[in-house]
């Protein structure tokens, strides 16, 4: 079977992509150069590597390594800690819907199953967060994308490489096309398209070696409707194509875009975000330069250049250490020559140059740094949530494009597979939105909690003074906005209404109590008259 001809799908898609590529020339050599002095272990981005070569050999100095891999590390345990659930989820814009307990505990065992699904290792969802906010440190750009595995039946994240990336945002800036640029020999081709197993191409090739590039395109349809059963009328197209020809080898949709990509910052006119290592990358190069200057130096002064007598062959002059000078015969004897650098000036001016590459990347708000007087247990946590108030920004952004969307991806693919419980009468047609319960967004709403416990402090003593002051407060509804400010699960909370009927029962036994009380002497002295009764019938008798 010939090979197909170009197709008008495969020629649009690779007319995108080519579009695409030719606007992402421009940042690969700062993205080039990052991976080399930030990113070691990342892919190249305008050079091919070998594989297993080793790809920090242009790293003179770890400062920038080290800072990046620290912020990576707070970013993932702080918006995203394996151990406790990050989110949460509620209904949009009703304030009744949140306090009806039935829509609370269906809230509450979506979020359960959603973050069971995410701690299970087959969905790779935390190992693949992790690639992704390393990507995002260090190139300002990062691509999560989150499919539902057909075999195994749950949903399965990947981290793909911003090398490989490509995208484009609409009117909004809001990134709604991805394409990927993949290298497939023939046999991996033929096992991922097995339609395309009687191509003249690939049935050519007896080795199955031959390397392929493909392009996978997500992007808007223009017709297309949500829910659609035709995978070809869904809102977002899904186009596999072998680029060279042009030819599509698989055509689908989606219902939501299954990439997720996050930038740190995105300045006006750009596509791509701008993370702290390309903020501080001239401070990186100086640093880098500076370590290679202190390294030859400190080698030079530790094996200086030998003076010796010429014997009648003199090289090329070589100051390097451990080389040799030559000189005429006759003169002084063997010597060294010594090194006049500072070497401790020039260490000190690398110092203050890591410190600056340390500081644009959070160093402050990575590391905890507690002083050195006394600190009460209240100061030092105000201390770190001021800190983490720092990322504020950031932690928005990455809410905004990368969790959010991915948290919503994940309720309707589970809801799509009948792996979420129905949902309770009251919230039948109804909207939900997401709630972040991690370290970094409690800490975003934990000043409203502080202000209610300096409000309490001081208003205490007024109670001690007149204990009427206490009915200004709606005690009940100070404990619910506390509790919630603190990131406190609604499960273990009583709605306003479960608390009126409990002080109503509680009412109720108390003036069943007084009556029983009350009756009891009553009870008494019948009990008496009616004792006093029955002894004297007995003596009359």
């Amino acid at each position: 079977m010939m090979t197909p001809q170009p197709d008008e799908t495969g020629k649009m898609v690779v007319q995108m992509f080519e579009r695409m590529e030719l606007e992402k020339k421009e940042y690969e050599s700062t993205l080039q150069e990052i991976r080399d002095l930030v990113r070691p272990h990342a892919a190249d981005f305008n050079r091919r590597g070998t594989t297993g070569d080793v790809r920090s050999t242009a790293i003179y100095d770890s400062t920038p390594v080290q800072a990046a891999d620290e912020l990576t590390n707070a970013l993932t345990s702080n918006t995203t800690p394996s151990t406790e659930r990050w989110f949460g989820f509620e209904a949009d814009g009703n304030a009744e819907l949140n306090r009806d307990p039935d829509a609370i505990l269906w809230f509450e065992q979506v979020a359960d199953i959603v973050f069971a699904e995410y701690s299970n290792s087959r969905s790779k969802f935390y190992p693949s967060v992790y690639e992704t906010n390393a990507d995002l440190v260090a190139f300002g750009t990062d691509n999560l994308g989150q499919e539902w595995d057909k075999e195994n039946g749950h949903i399965l994240f990947r981290a793909h490489p911003l090398s490989d990336t490509y995208i484009s945002q609409n009117w909004t800036g809001t990134v709604d096309t991805v394409c990927r640029k993949l290298e497939y020999d023939t046999r991996q081709l033929i096992q991922q398209f097995p339609e395309a197993a009687d191509w003249d191409d690939f049935k050519n090739d007896t080795k199955q070696e031959k390397k392929w590039c493909v392009i996978h395109s997500v992007h808007p349809r223009k017709d297309s409707k949500y829910g659609s059963a035709s995978a070809k009328g869904k809102p977002f197209a899904s186009c596999w194509v072998l680029k060279d020809k042009c030819v599509t080898l698989s055509e689908g949709g989606y219902d939501s875009l299954p990439y997720h990509t996050t930038r740190w910052s995105v300045m006006p006119g750009e596509v791509y975000g701008r993370g702290p290592a390309m903020l501080c990358l001239p401070s990186i190069r100086l640093v880098n330069r500076m370590q290679y200057t202190l390294l030859k130096a400190a080698e030079r002064a530790v094996l200086p250049p030998m003076v010796v007598t010429n014997d009648g062959f003199a090289p090329q002059i070589k100051i390097g250490p451990d080389s040799i000078i030559y000189k005429e015969p006759g003169t002084e004897n063997i010597e060294f020559l010594r090194y006049e650098g500072n070497l401790p000036v020039t260490m000190e001016m690398v110092e203050m140059v890591r410190n600056d590459v340390r500081k644009s990347f959070y160093a402050d708000w990575v590391k905890f740094n507690q002083k050195s007087e006394r600190q009460t247990a209240y100061e030092i946590s105000e201390l770190v949530d001021q800190q983490l108030r720092m990322m504020g920004g950031v932690n928005g952004r990455m809410n905004n494009e990368k969790f959010g969307p991915c948290l919503t991806r994940t309720v309707e693919l589970l809801s799509a597979h009948r792996k979420l419980p129905d949902a309770p009468q009251i919230l039948q047609g109804k909207s939900f939105k997401i709630s972040y319960q991690s370290i970094a967004a409690r800490a975003q709403i934990s000043s409203k909690a502080t202000a209610i416990g300096r409000f309490m402090q001081e208003i205490i003593p007024m109670f001690q003074v007149n204990p009427e002051a206490i009915d200004a407060i709606d005690v009940d509804a100070l404990i619910q906005e506390s509790a919630y400010y603190r990131g406190v699960p609604r499960r273990i909370i009583r709605s306003m209404e479960a608390i009126q009927t409990l002080r109503q029962e509680r009412e109720q036994e108390k003036q069943m109590a007084q009556m029983a009380g009350a009756a009891e002497p009553v009870s008494k002295s019948i009990l008496n008259l009616a004792q006093a009764q029955q002894a004297g019938n007995v003596v009359g008798l």
